[in-house]
Formats: C-alpha cells, structure tokens, sequence
C-alpha cells in the first residue's frame, strides 16, 4: 500500500489537471486514509475538501502505510468517515475513488484469520453507508489491488445496485493505472451528471429537439480467476467472427465505410475473467481452426459499422460435423464489456453487438493509421495494434447471442526484451511520466499528434497501452476521439474536449517536429 499512497502524492497534480481541463471547472480533493482497530482510536485519517493540491500532497507524505495485525482492515470506518467527515458539496460532480487491498472486518467479506469475524462493534450497516453515499449524490469508485477484496467487492456492488449509487471498480494493481483510472472515474460521472442535468424540467420550455436517448448499462457482477482453466472440462462453442478489412485509406476511416470478412469460428472461454479495466473484462480463450477449411466471406456491400455485423453475420451460417478432424488451438484472449444494458439487449442483436463494432472499429483505424506513421515517421519503436475482431456465440435463448472482443493473448513478459503491460496515455492527457519509459512515450504522443494532423482534425487515436517488444510497441484497446461523438465506442470518444484535453498537456518532440504536425 505505500507504493500506492506515494503515487497518489506524485500523480495527484496530473489528476487535478486532467479532470479541470475537462471538466471547465474547479476541483476540490479530500483525503481519507484508514488502518485497523488495534492501531488506537486515532487510525482514520482525515484531509477536508481543499483546492491546494501543495497542501494534499505534503498531508499524504506524512500518513504512514503500517498497522493492522490481520488481513482485514477498518474500511467500513473509512467510509463512514468519508460520508460523515467531508463536506460534500451540492449541484456537484462528486467522487469517492476508493483504493484498498484489504477487505473489511466479518466473515462475509473474507474467510481467512480476523480479529473480528463477526465485525466490528462500530460497523455501520452497508445499506446506511451506501444509503448515505446516495443522499449525497456521490459515485462510488473502487481500486482493485489484490483477491483479498473480490468478495466485498461483489456486496459492495450488490449494495450499490439497491441504494441506486453508480459504482465501478478499475484495476489498480499497478500504481501507474492510479491517474487514468480516477480522471476516468471523475468524467464518467461528469457526464452522467451533464446528461442529468441537461433533462428538461416539468415547468420548462424548449423550443429545440430532445438529444437521443442515451443508452443506460448496469455493471455486470463479476467474479475472477487469474488461472488458466482446464480447458478439457469446457465446451467447445460455434460461432461467427467478423473482422473489418483493412481501409483503403484515410478518407475510408473518416467516413466510416469499412468491408467486413466474416467466417465461422469454433472455441473455448473460460468461465470467469482474469483482468479487467474501466471498460472491459478480460477471459482467457483459445481459437481452433484447420487453415485449409476456412474461407473468408466478404460482405457484399460497404456498410457502417453498426449494420454490416447484423447484415453479414444474420446471412452466414456455420459450419459443423469437423468433429473427426485435429484442429490447431491459438491462444486468445475474449473481452466483454463491464457495463451491460438489459439483459434482452446484453444477448439481443443489434443494440449490443453494435457496441463491440464500434470497439473493434477503433482498433482497426488505430492499426492502419500505425502503419502510415511508421512509414512517415519511422520511430525507434514503431507501432502495431493487435488485430481485432468480434465474435458472437449463439445462446439457448432463441435469437440471442453472446459477444466478445477478440484477440490474441499477448506475450508473456518472460525475457528482457518483452515489458510487462504498460499505459503510456490516456483518452485524457494522461501521459506516463516514467523516465525510463520517455522514448517509447515520446512515439505514442507523437503519433497521437499526427493522428490528429493527418485526418484534419477529425480524428485523434488515445489511450495508448500495450507492451514493448524487440519488434516495437505493440498496442490494444485505444480510444478514438471523433468529431462524430456517435463513432467509435461512444464511452471513451470525448470528441474535441478529447483532443483538447490531448493538447492541454502535449510538448510537441522531436517527432513531432521532423513530421511538421499541425496545431489547433
């Protein structure tokens, strides 16, 4: 936890930064550290609301990270003092981003040795915590760090879902992700709140168009495995996957008219994911194919993203009867979204299935416009992305499916060569402030510039995060921020305030430079 308490005081001034160029408004932070019990009366820590982030930062050096003689810890105090102890302000956008790597005191948070098994005297109820952090209208975020928390984390979800407070856990293990994981956490509830307030009032007059309506996901309950499964005990699934071709030229990804290749497709997924992010949830996969009994089907016609998957993949009809054949088996890696909708349009047709083509189409724009930077520019380390695709397994259910992203799984980071998983940007002007990782930074923020130059600002590739390899970076899941907030996957395409954002915290380098990049 000290590591993390030390990247809280290096990355906040970053945070602050990004959610105020945002936002366009004031930010206010406060502080809540918590031990245990048996570390006296005075183990909760508390910093009120303040705009000096001076102030934050030195109150943050001088809590110590030490306590506790079990696993468990005083969280449920934490949080009750960070409801009570605060001020929270109305009419504002507020946040709780909760950072933990223990679980709280009783057997229904964890099964291991605790002090308090049954809980502690002075543990509030979760529905008055929760209760609390709806009157005050906050959004409750949580830093995953370590397994000791999953079952509270799942309560936790299952509390917030019956106190109506928003909730979404990110992947904190590596302190790096602190930074884009709160600005993201911040600006997704900026937004829900400026939809919110943007409804008309019962009194009101407008004399102009609704906005469409805007889509509402529930964060799906989830449950991990970091290992591997036994993939003889799972079933082997059929299904179709359809990728895009890859565009002409840049005028194609503008305009959003991209062909489609779809072929059936038989494998496994493991029941449970592994990893997950703001966005999505990561399982382990594997691919079976025989090279010489699969042929690609184009579709017929240039579409949209969001009607060539239901046009081409509702004409196409799998394959089966390949029982008595040896199939090779590629490691892969399937990605679904945390946030779903219903769950007629989780496994329904088009309104879910649109959301990984817009997904994918991301990818496919990052990865041909890589491609003309490495030619143009030819950095050190040259770019690629993982080719995407998206698949959809048939269900019991009549005319319902279930959907992946689709992947294959990367290296592991076994040798000097190949890193373990970096985040260099986000979709935010987040920017890695790793000095040893500055050159590879260096490329990513370059091509994000030229992204923007060479589309003529119409479009910007973010949220740069992969691993470095002797062969280059080698990049997944980007964002794209559009002019057209409708393209690209709608919950990370910030359109201009993106790249504005962007622009706020680039310093044009050397690449940048040689490339005679634009500005706005």
């Amino acid at each position: 936890m000290a590591s993390h308490l030390v990247a809280v005081k290096m990355q906040i001034s970053a945070i602050v930064a990004s959610i105020s160029n945002f936002c366009q408004a004031a930010v206010h932070v406060a502080f809540v550290g918590y031990k245990d019990h048996c570390d006296g009366n005075d183990h909760i820590d508390v910093l009120p609301f303040t705009t000096d982030v001076a102030y934050f930062e030195r109150f943050v050096r001088a809590v110590p990270a030490k306590g506790g003689g079990d696993v468990p810890e005083d969280v449920l105090g934490g949080l009750l003092a960070a409801v009570t102890q605060l001020t929270w302000p109305h009419n504002s956008t507020n946040v709780l981003f909760h950072i933990g790597d223990a679980p709280p005191h009783g057997r229904q948070f964890y099964g291991g040795r605790d002090s308090f098994p049954d809980g502690h005297e002075n543990d509030k109820p979760l529905s008055v915590l929760f209760g609390l952090l709806h009157a005050l209208d906050i959004q409750y975020n949580f830093g995953h760090m370590t397994g000791c928390t999953t079952e509270m984390e799942t309560l936790f979800q299952s509390m917030c879902h019956e106190c109506a407070v928003p909730m979404a856990v990110f992947n904190v293990a590596d302190h790096v992700n602190i930074a884009p994981s709160v600005v993201s956490g911040v600006t997704m509830s900026s937004r829900s709140s400026s939809v919110s307030s943007a409804k008309p009032g019962r009194n009101n007059v407008v004399d102009v168009a609704p906005p469409p309506p805007v889509p509402q996901y529930q964060r799906r309950t989830i449950s991990f495995s970091p290992h591997v499964p036994d993939w003889s005990t799972l079933e082997v699934l059929k299904g179709t996957v359809v990728s895009y071709m890859p565009p002409v030229d840049v005028d194609a990804i503008v305009a959003g008219t991209l062909d489609t290749l779809v072929r059936p497709i038989k494998l496994r997924v493991a029941p449970q994911p592994f990893a997950f992010g703001s966005e999505r949830m990561v399982y382990y996969a594997q691919e079976y194919y025989k090279h010489s009994r699969i042929s690609s089907v184009p579709s017929s016609k240039s579409t949209s993203s969001c009607a060539s998957w239901t046009d081409v993949a509702d004409e196409f009809e799998t394959t089966s009867g390949d029982a008595a054949f040896d199939y090779q088996v590629e490691a892969m890696v399937a990605k679904s979204f945390v946030y779903g909708g219903e769950a007629s349009a989780m496994l329904g047709g088009k309104p879910e299935g649109c959301r990984y083509m817009k997904a994918m189409e991301c990818q496919t724009a990052a990865s041909f416009l890589a491609r003309l930077f490495n030619h143009e520019a030819k950095p050190r380390h040259k770019i690629c992305f993982l080719h995407a695709k998206v698949v959809r397994v048939p269900t019991t259910i009549a005319d319902s499916y279930v959907y992946y992203g689709w992947e294959k799984h990367f290296e592991s980071a076994t040798s000097s060569t190949i890193t373990p998983l970096l985040k260099l940007t986000n979709n935010l002007g987040y920017v890695c402030d790793d000095e040893s990782m500055a050159d590879v930074v260096d490329v990513a923020a370059a091509f994000s510039h030229w992204t923007w130059h060479v589309t003529k600002g119409k479009l910007m590739v973010v949220d740069l995060q992969g691993q470095r390899t002797s062969k280059g970076l080698v990049l997944t899941d980007p964002a794209v921020h559009c002019v057209d907030l409708e393209r690209f996957n709608s919950g990370t395409n910030l359109g201009v305030r993106g790249m504005d954002a962007f622009f706020q915290s680039h310093q044009c380098n050397t690449i940048c430079n040689a490339l005679q990049v634009s500005t706005p």
